[in-house]
């Protein structure tokens, strides 16, 4: 299965829904479960106003998890 597209940020409904949809779907597949190995998956598939997005709000991969991204997306 090919990993799942990138994410510029477009926090229009269907974008994300789209995209959570998406990258849970993988991370089933995969059977990756670590939140934190989630979570610096996911922020590997941000770019542009995404990643601003996920700086200005002051998420640290170290401490985030995707459950906690997914949720303030």
């Amino acid at each position: 299965m090919p990993t799942p597209p990138k994410f510029d940020g477009k926090m229009d409904g269907d974008s994300v829904r789209q995209f959570i949809e998406t990258v849970d779907n993988y991370f089933d597949l995969v059977q990756l479960h670590d939140r934190n190995l989630q979570a610096r998956f996911v922020y590997s598939l941000l770019e542009g106003s995404a990643v601003d997005w996920f700086r200005a709000n002051g998420y640290e991969l170290r401490t985030v998890t995707w459950g906690i991204l997914r949720t303030a997306m």
